[in-house]
């Protein structure tokens, strides 16, 4: 199936149309990635699983971390932005 139409600009979900279909399949994979590979995995009080992962930002040249937050289940995301203030070496 299709991404939604949602689609990720620097550190919003924005909703609307995805620009093109390859922007959708990138965001689909990077997501997709976060959530079986991550760099750092976490369980919140309240269930809900983030998940980090390294992205190099091709524009800007410079690492960025993505942080997916799925429900309980590990597979349904809720929520996915670039997170500014992570750090690799917190636990």
């Amino acid at each position: 199936s299709a991404p939604s139409d949602h689609f990720m600009h620097e550190n919003w979900i924005v909703h609307g149309r995805l620009g093109t279909a390859t922007a959708a399949l990138h965001l689909a994979t990077m997501v997709s990635e976060a959530i079986a590979s991550p760099l750092r995995r976490q369980v919140q009080e309240d269930g809900r699983i983030r998940h980090w992962y390294q992205v190099k930002d091709a524009e800007a040249g410079k690492l960025r971390y993505l942080r997916v937050i799925t429900l309980p289940d590990g597979e349904t995301v809720h929520n996915a932005f670039f997170d500014r203030n992570f750090e690799e070496t917190q636990p």
